[in-house]
């Protein structure tokens, strides 16, 4: 049997059970809760911020997870819909709903978002002093940093 490709948590459950899915992305949607930003980027490696939004309307509060291309991406809805019940299913079968709506905004909106913490202050090639004798040159630059 096919793996459930759409997930979705109501606003009551913790962010936890995404971990187990380790997503590559999140994509918050609306304003963060106080004191969730630091929980929200240390969900997944790269995190970035839309307001509300024509497309975001249809998605309920709470977390979402879809699987693109073999890679996991969470979204987190502070303002929308009040929260449902938890749900999952394959995105092939479904014809509409708050899932197939969250697929969409992970798709559509994902690449014109601006990051949860800004722009990483170093940048791959950047000459750096390292705390630890690594080199002199940045190898990675993590956008949460």
């Amino acid at each position: 049997m096919a793996e459930d490709d759409l997930h979705y948590r109501p606003s009551t459950q913790e962010l936890g059970w995404l971990k187990g899915l380790r997503p590559q992305s999140c994509l918050v949607v609306g304003e963060p809760a106080p004191g969730s930003r630091d929980a929200l980027k240390a969900l997944a490696p790269d995190v970035r911020n839309i307001r509300n939004n024509p497309k975001t309307r249809g998605l309920h509060r709470g977390t979402y997870a879809v699987l693109s291309e073999g890679t996991w991406h969470a979204i987190v809805v502070f303002v929308a819909q009040a929260s449902g019940s938890a749900e999952s299913a394959r995105r092939r079968y479904l014809e509409d709903g708050h899932l197939l709506d969250a697929w969409a905004v992970q798709q559509q909106k994902w690449e014109g978002a601006p990051r949860l913490a800004g722009d990483p202050r170093f940048s791959i090639g950047d000459m750096v002093q390292p705390d630890v004798p690594l080199g002199d040159r940045c190898h990675d630059a993590h956008p949460n940093a």
